[in-house]
């Protein structure tokens, strides 16, 4: 399992002790290692979380894997075959990439069928006569309609590395609705985050919410990389 801090990775060991109603003592808890154990009467229960290189996230080790496959199989498991056996069981939980984007069309055609007045942009870039998917937009009718009757004149812009097997990145946009609530406008699975991504988004965005003219919204972020640039080229 992958957590994206130390704490949470005490926050998932704290929750499952209470559901399985038994204690667990943290027996160390380092910057980037942490150890827990069960301290009920004859339970050896052990978890370990390390903070993989190059990486914030914190990961069960490969190791207390081959022990706990010991340890109920009584069988020898090398390193290799762990990470042969992890690598299986992510593409068995994901799904084979190709099948998966294979299907994007189908997605974007469902999409404008089920969603009237749904904006859906897929980006792809071409491989040796194949095209391979890049990106994708999208803006639901029914919430850009309902940003343009009710909801206040300012956009929230933000994104987001996404942690799965694919990575990638997260754009999206959010208003403000009259109970000052959040409110879904637009998002946009890319490559990766940069001035030429943000402008390809924000000028979807502008034509979809037709901003311009008369009408006018302030726009809030914490300056992602290129966001910056990107507004000035797009709303200058």
């Amino acid at each position: 399992m992958i957590f994206a801090t130390r704490d949470e990775v005490k926050r998932a060991i704290q929750s499952h002790a209470i559901a399985e109603r038994r204690s667990v003592a943290f027996t160390k808890i380092e910057k980037r290692r942490l150890y827990a154990r069960c301290k009920e009467p004859n339970c050896e229960s052990k978890i370990n979380a390390v903070k993989m290189k190059d990486d914030t996230a914190f990961q069960r080790e490969v190791r207390g894997f081959r022990k706990e496959i010991m340890r109920e199989l009584n069988v020898s498991v090398s390193k290799d075959q762990a990470y042969r056996a992890k690598r299986r069981a992510l593409e068995r939980i994901s799904g084979d990439p190709v099948y998966q984007y294979s299907r994007f069309w189908d997605y974007v055609h469902e999409l404008r069928k089920s969603n009237p007045g749904t904006t859906v942009v897929l980006g792809v870039e071409t491989d040796d006569e194949e095209s391979v998917f890049d990106r994708i937009y999208v803006c639901y009718g029914a919430l850009k309609e309902g940003f343009s009757v009710g909801c206040r004149p300012i956009i929230g812009v933000d994104g987001c590395h996404l942690k799965g097997i694919y990575a990638g990145v997260l754009l999206t946009a959010v208003g403000i609705d009259p109970n000052n609530n959040l409110f879904s406008i637009a998002f946009a699975v890319v490559s990766r985050e940069n001035g030429e991504t943000w402008r390809w988004f924000l000028t979807l965005l502008k034509k979809d919410l037709r901003i311009g003219g008369d009408k006018q919204v302030t726009f809030m972020s914490d300056k992602q990389k290129g966001l910056i640039q990107a507004f000035d080229v797009v709303f200058p």
